[in-house]
C-alpha cells in the first residue's frame, strides 16, 4: 500500500514538472523487507553442564532462541550460576548447630529409628574443629535434650546408656502423652534461636538444622511473643499455621543476620492433603506457597504481631537450603551430609558494605548491548529463579519487580535497566547468586537465575538498510570473586599452629583376662603406633560397655588418667594348637600360628602368654596372645573368648575287600531276603590283613571299626552277591587340638592442645604480633603491605609482591591461636590488578533485509539521477578534429550514495561512434570542478559531477552527427538502477561537426 501511494506521487511530479523527467531525479528512502531470519543453533549454545563447574567457580552464560519468520522476536536468556568450596586450614569457620528433631506421633517406627541413624551420622561429621551441637526434641512442645557442647553427642532410641565426661547419650522417643504428639515448629524454631542467642558466642556462625515429616499443626498466635499461646487443630494444618511459622523465622533471621537454617523434610505423603502446608513451610519457594489458599493474607496478620521496626525486614524466604529425603536412614544421611556441605561452604562471591549499601563488587553484572533496528518486545522481564517466574515492569530506564502476591525479598534485591542507547544492565547480589555446594550435589540440582526478555525487529527504524542486523553487539558478564576461591587464585597455603598436640590411643577389649590395655602417646598421630608402650605399663581404672562395645574407658599411665570414648571395631584372626593327648589348662601346651590384627598385619613373634576358663569337656578355652615385642616386651595382646579345639585326626589311605552277601531270615514262618557287607580283608601299605568284618552300608559309603580305629569307603557299588576291591581311608587321632578364630577387639585415640596466648599492638603504621610473651612478627603499613582485623579474633595481613600475593592470617580462638599464610597467583582470567573477572558470552541471532522489487528506472528516480552534456566550451556543439576525435562534458547528479556506475554514448548515424573513453572525473566543489580521479570510481556520493570523455568516430560521411546520452547504469542498497535518455535528448546531446580539411 506504501509503494502504491509513493508510485502516485512521483506519477503526479512528472506530470507537473515535466522537466524531472529527464534526470530522473526524485530523492527519497526505499522501504525494506526482511529477507530472512537466523537463530542461533541450539546445540552450539549448550551451557557447560553444572557438573564440570569446579569449586570457586562462576559460571554466566547468554542463550537465543526464536520462532521462524514471520515472527521477528527473538528471546534472550541471561544466566549465571556460581559453585561453592570450602576452605581447608585451621580458619576454618566454627559453627554452633542446634538439630530440631521431630517426635510427633506421625514418626512411630521407621521414620523415628531412621531419623535417630541418620541424626548420629550428621553428629559425627560435625563435632571438632570447636563446633557446639545442642539436641531439641519436638511435637506440640519442645524439650531440650542437650545443651550446646563440643562433647561427642550419640542418639539412641531403646534402652539406658549413661553420658561421659566426653560423650552424651540422647535418648529420643514419642511422646509418652500421645495427645501430645501434634507438631508445632515454630516453637521448636523459637527453643532453637534461645539456645544460639544465649550463647553469647559472635565468633560462631549460629546453625539450625531441622528435621520433620510434616506440617506444623500448631502455632504460636504472637510472633514476637515468647508466651503468646497455641493455636491449631492439632491433626491438621492450614494456612494459619504455615504463615506463623515461617514468619517466626524471618523474625528470627532479622534479629540474628547470619543464622542459617536448613530444613530436611522427609517422608512426606503426596497423598495427604496437608503436604502442601508442609512443603510450605519447610520450603517456602513461591511455587509451594502458590498451593496454599489464603497464605497472603495470614502472613500479614502474623506480620502485624511483630513490631515495626522489624516488620519491614522480615522475609518469608527463610531457608538457606533444604534437601528433603524418604523414609530410609541412607537418603536421610545424605540429605543432612548435603546441608554440612552447604553449611560450610564459602560462596564464589561476597557482599560488602559502604554507607549501608552494597558495593559494586557485591555483584554480578551482566550488560547487554541491543543491536540496531532491534527494540525490546513489551514493557516487561521476566527473572527465572527457583522455578518460578518473576514479572519486571519497566519504570522509565529501570524495570521493577511487580510481586503478584507476598513479595520475594531476593528479587527485591536485583537491580535491572535499560537505557536509551539499548544497554540492558542487570546486578544480581551475590546473596541471590545460585551456588552448587562444594563438590557438586547431583543428588540436589541447583539452577541459574535467569534474565529473560524478548527483542523484536523495527523494521521502520531510521538509517536502515538492505544489510544483516545482529540481535547484540555484546554481552559480557562481570564480578569479583572472594580472593579465597580456588578457582580463581591458585597457590599453597600452609598452617602454623601454636598449640602443640599431644596424641594417645588405646587397643583394648572389655574383658581382657590380664586387664593390660595396649596405650600409645605421641607427638603427631602418624607416629602413635609406633609408640605404644609396654604391655602392663597401662591400666584399667574404668570400663563402660553396652552390649559387649566399650563406650567408655579410663586408662592410668604413668601416674596421668585418660578418658576414650571413641571407639573403633577391629579384628584379629589366628590359628591355635594344643599338643598333649587330654585337653588341659597347661600353657606350654598351646602355640598360635597365622596372627594377623585388624589392620590384615602379619606377626611372626604372636606368642599365647597365658589362658583362661579351660573347659576339658568342651575342648574350650580364652586364650591371650602378645604380639609386637620390642626388646623383649610385647606391645599389644588380643584375648580370644571361648576358643573352640578339636582333636587333630590323620587320613591314611588304605585298601579293602568288600563283599556283598544276600540271605534269609525267618520271621516267625515268613521268609525275608536281606543283604549285609564283609569286609575280608585290609591292606595298609604293604601289610595285608584278613578279616571277617561286618560292616554298616549307607547310600554307598561303608564304614567299620577295627582294632580302635575307623574306617571309611565311598561309591561302593555291589550287586547280586559280589566282592571287590575299594580304597578308602584310616582315621588316625592324634595327640594334639586345633583352633581358628576371628576375635574382635577395640581401638580409640584422642589429643590434648596445649594452651596458647596471643597479642596483637597497632602503634602508628606498625602491628606487633607476640605469641606466648614472645615476638612473632611485625608488619609495617605500606602501599605493599595493608593489615586489618579480621572475624576470627585476630588480624590479616596482606602482601604485594608483584604478581604474587602473601595473605596472613592470624586467628585466635580462647586458647587456640594459629597462622595461615597464603601464597597466591591469579588464574581462569581473572584480572590481578583489579581482581575483576570479565566473561563473554554473546551469540546472536539476524535479521537480513532485502530492498523490495523495484523497477530500474524507478530506483533512478530514487537516487535523483539526472544527466546533461555539453561540450567542452559549455555549449551544445563542438567540432572533431585529429583524426575525428572529440571531447564532451558529461554531467551528472545524484542524491544518494550509488555504487557500479557507468554510461553509454550513441550517436545520431548508426555505426558512427568508435568508441568513448574517461579522461577526467571532476566533482563540483564550490564555483568550480576539482578533479579527483582519472576514471569513474567504483562508488560516489551526493553532488555534482562531470566527466570529460575523449569520443572517436569511425571515419564519417556526414558533416555533423548527434553526440548523445543513452544510459547511465547503477546499483544503489542492493537495487540495479537504470536511468536512460529523455525521449527528445534535452541536454543530453551535442552537435558534432567534422572538420572536412583533414580529408576524412
Amino acid at each position: 500500500m506504501k509503494r502504491f501511494k509513493k508510485a502516485i506521487a512521483l506519477l503526479l511530479m512528472l506530470i507537473i514538472i515535466p522537466t524531472l523527467c529527464v534526470s530522473g531525479a526524485v530523492s527519497g528512502a526505499l522501504e525494506l523487507e526482511i529477507e530472512a531470519k537466523v537463530v542461533p543453533d541450539a546445540g552450539e549454545q549448550q551451557p557447560k553442564p553444572h557438573s564440570e563447574l569446579e569449586d570457586g567457580e562462576v559460571y554466566a552464560y547468554t542463550k537465543i532462541t526464536g520462532d521462524p519468520l514471520p515472527s521477528p522476536e527473538f528471546t534472550v536468556d541471561l544466566a549465571a550460576i556460581g559453585q561453592q568450596f570450602r576452605v581447608e586450614s585451621v580458619i576454618s569457620r566454627r559453627y554452633n548447630i542446634v538439630l530440631l528433631l521431630d517426635v510427633s506421633n506421625s514418626m512411630e517406627g521407621t521414620r523415628m529409628t531412621n531419623m535417630i541413624e541418620a541424626a548420629n551420622d550428621a553428629a559425627q561429621a560435625l563435632v571438632g574443629n570447636g563446633n557446639k551441637i545442642a539436641a531439641v526434641s519436638f511435637a506440640t512442645g519442645t524439650d531440650e535434650e542437650r545443651h550446646l557442647s563440643e562433647k561427642a553427642i550419640e542418639f539412641y532410641g531403646e534402652g539406658t546408656k549413661t553420658s561421659t565426661t566426653t560423650k552424651d547419650y540422647v535418648k529420643i522417643g514419642l511422646r509418652k502423652d500421645r495427645s501430645q504428639g501434634g507438631t508445632n515448629i515454630q516453637r521448636a524454631l523459637r527453643e532453637g534461636y534461645t539456645i544460639l542467642s544465649q550463647a553469647n558466642d559472635p565468633a560462631a556462625v549460629p546453625v539450625i538444622i531441622l528435621l520433620s515429616d510434616g506440617a506444623p499443626t500448631y502455632y504460636l498466635t504472637d510472633v514476637d511473643n515468647p508466651y503468646s499461646s497455641s493455636s491449631g487443630a492439632g491433626s491438621a494444618s492450614g494456612a494459619a499455621n504455615t504463615a506463623y511459622t515461617i514468619a517466626e523465622a524471618a523474625y528470627m533471621k532479622v534479629l540474628m543476620p547470619n543464622l542459617q537454617i536448613f530444613t530436611i523434610p522427609f517422608a512426606l505423603d503426596r497423598g495427604d492433603s496437608d503436604t502442601k502446608y508442609a512443603n510450605a513451610t519447610l520450603n517456602p519457594t513461591d511455587a509451594n506457597l502458590a498451593l496454599v489458599s489464603g497464605f497472603e493474607s495470614e502472613w500479614s496478620n502474623a506480620l502485624r504481631t511483630v513490631d515495626s521496626q522489624y516488620r519491614s525486614q522480615m522475609s518469608k524466604e527463610y531457608v538457606t537450603a533444604s534437601y528433603s529425603a524418604d523414609d530410609s536412614a541412607a537418603s536421610l544421611s545424605a540429605a543432612l551430609q548435603s546441608a554440612i556441605v552447604h553449611m560450610q561452604g564459602y560462596n564464589p562471591i561476597t557482599e560488602t558494605t559502604e554507607r549501608g549499601k552494597l558495593t559494586d563488587t557485591s555483584y554480578l553484572w551482566a550488560r547487554y548491548q541491543i543491536g540496531e533496528g532491534f527494540t525490546l518486545a513489551g514493557d516487561t522481564m521476566t527473572v527465572v529463579y527457583n522455578g518460578t517466574n518473576y514479572t519486571f515492569k519497566r519504570v522509565g530506564d529501570d524495570f521493577v519487580y511487580q510481586p503478584s502476591g507476598v513479595s520475594n525479598s531476593k528479587m527485591e534485591k536485583l537491580q535491572l535497566k535499560v537505557t536509551d542507547t539499548g544497554l540492558v544492565e542487570w546486578k544480581v547480589p551475590a546473596s541471590v547468586l545460585p551456588s552448587i555446594p562444594a563438590g557438586g550435589d547431583a543428588q540436589y540440582p541447583v539452577d541459574p537465575i535467569v534474565l529473560r526478555f524478548k527483542l523484536a525487529f523495527d523494521i521502520n527504524a531510521e538509517g536502515l538498510k538492505a544489510e544483516t542486523y545482529p540481535t547484540s553487539t555484546s554481552c559480557v558478564y562481570t564480578f569479583w570473586p572472594t580472593a579465597e576461591s580456588p578457582y580463581y587464585y591458585s597457590g599453597d597455603t600452609t598452617v602454623q599452629s601454636f598449640n602443640p598436640r599431644q596424641y594417645y590411643a588405646v587397643q583394648l577389649q572389655p574383658s581382657n583376662i590380664n586387664n593390660q590395655p595396649s596405650f600409645a602417646t605421641a607427638d603427631e598421630t602418624e607416629d602413635l603406633e609406633s609408640r605404644f608402650v609396654a604391655l602392663g605399663s597401662a591400666s584399667f581404672e574404668r570400663c563402660d560397655t553396652s552390649d559387649g562395645v566399650p563406650t567408655f574407658a579410663r586408662i592410668r599411665y604413668a601416674g596421668s588418667v585418660h578418658e576414650f570414648s571413641q571407639f573403633t571395631q577391629l579384628e584379629a584372626t589366628a590359628d591355635f594348637v594344643y599338643s598333649g593327648r587330654s585337653f588341659s589348662s597347661t600353657l606350654q601346651n598351646y602355640s598360635v600360628s597365622n596372627f594377623r590384627d585388624g589392620y590384615g598385619r602379619e606377626f611372626n613373634d604372636a606368642r599365647v602368654t597365658s589362658v583362661a576358663n579351660v573347659s576339658t569337656s568342651r575342648k574350650e578355652a580364652d586364650v591371650a596372645v602378645s604380639y609386637n615385642y620390642v626388646n623383649g616386651q610385647p606391645r599389644h595382646s588380643v584375648v580370644f573368648k571361648s576358643l573352640q579345639f578339636a582333636q587333630v585326626i590323620d587320613e591314611v589311605s588304605v585298601t579293602a575287600d568288600i563283599e556283598r552277601e544276600t540271605y534269609i531270615e525267618w520271621v516267625i514262618i515268613i521268609p525275608i531276603t536281606k543283604v549285609r557287607y564283609k569286609v575280608n580283608w585290609i591292606q595298609e601299605g604293604q601289610n595285608k590283613v584278613y578279616t571277617n568284618i561286618t560292616a554298616s552300608y549307607s547310600s554307598g559309603t561303608v564304614t567299620f571299626t577295627h582294632n580302635g580305629y575307623d574306617y571309611r569307603f565311598t561309591d561302593v557299588n555291589l550287586s547280586g552277591n559280589s566282592t571287590d576291591t575299594f580304597h578308602g581311608n584310616k582315621y588316625v587321632s592324634q595327640d594334639r587340638f586345633a583352633a581358628s578364630k576371628t576375635q574382635p577387639y577395640f581401638y580409640a585415640q584422642y589429643d590434648v592442645i596445649t594452651p596458647a596466648s596471643c597479642s596483637f599492638t597497632v602503634s602508628g603504621n606498625t602491628l606487633t604480633v607476640a605469641v606466648n610473651n614472645a615476638l612473632e612478627a611485625k608488619y609495617i603499613q605500606s602501599d605493599k603491605v595493608q593489615f586489618d582485623r579480621n572475624n576470627y579474633g585476630g588480624y590479616t595481613v596482606t602482601v604485594d609482591e608483584g604478581e604474587v600475593s602473601r595473605k596472613i592470617t592470624y586467628v585466635v580462638s580462647g586458647v587456640l591461636v594459629s597462622k595461615t599464610v597464603r601464597t597466591y597467583t591469579a588464574q581462569n582470567g581473572i584480572d590481578y590488578a583489579t581482581g575483576k573477572v570479565t566473561l563473554e558470552s554473546n551469540p546472536v541471532g539476524y535479521i537480513q533485509l532485502k530492498n523490495p522489487a523495484k523497477a530500474a528506472e524507478e530506483v533512478a528516480q530514487e537516487v535523483g539521477a539526472a544527466v546533461t552534456l555539453t561540450s567542452t566550451y559549455n555549449s551544445a556543439y563542438t567540432t572533431a578534429f585529429r583524426r575525428n576525435v572529440a571531447q564532451v562534458y558529461l554531467n551528472v547528479t545524484v542524491t544518494e550514495r550509488i555504487d557500479n556506475l557507468a554510461f553509454k554514448l550513441d550517436t545520431s548515424d548508426s555505426g558512427l561512434l568508435k568508441n568513448a573513453t574517461v579522461e577526467r572525473f571532476d566533482v563540483k566543489s564550490g564555483g568550480g570542478y576539482t578533479t579527483i580521479d582519472s576514471a569513474i570510481p567504483s562508488s560516489i556520493d551526493p553532488g555534482e559531477y562531470r566527466i570529460l570523455y575523449r569520443v572517436e568516430f569511425n571515419t564519417p560521411t556526414p558533416s555533423a552527427t548527434m553526440l548523445r546520452f543513452n544510459e547511465m547504469t547503477f546499483k544503489w542498497q542492493g537495487y540495479d538502477g537504470l536511468l536512460i535518455h529523455s525521449p527528445d535528448y534535452t541536454n543530453q546531446q551535442v552537435r558534432v561537426s567534422f572538420d572536412t580539411t583533414m580529408g576524412h
